[in-house]
């Protein structure tokens, strides 16, 4: 099994929390995508997400809400 480290994750964002919720975007979007496809990913989507975010291949921002 794959490890992350969490420096490796600072690289790309200072917030980790940050990281934890792009990755979970990405592995529910790449669950999804196999599951549409009828395809078995060979990895699970978790380390998927997380390596495809730390090689800078998740592409994101975030946008803040208006105020009311």
């Amino acid at each position: 099994m794959e490890r992350f480290t969490v420096e490796q994750l600072w690289k790309r964002t200072p917030n980790k929390y940050e990281a934890v919720v792009v990755a979970a975007l990405e592995a529910r979007r790449l669950a999804r995508w196999a599951r549409e496809h009828g395809l078995k990913l060979e990895e699970k989507p978790t380390i998927l997400a997380l390596r495809h975010f730390i090689e800078g291949k998740v592409e994101y921002e975030f946008v803040e809400e208006e105020e009311l």
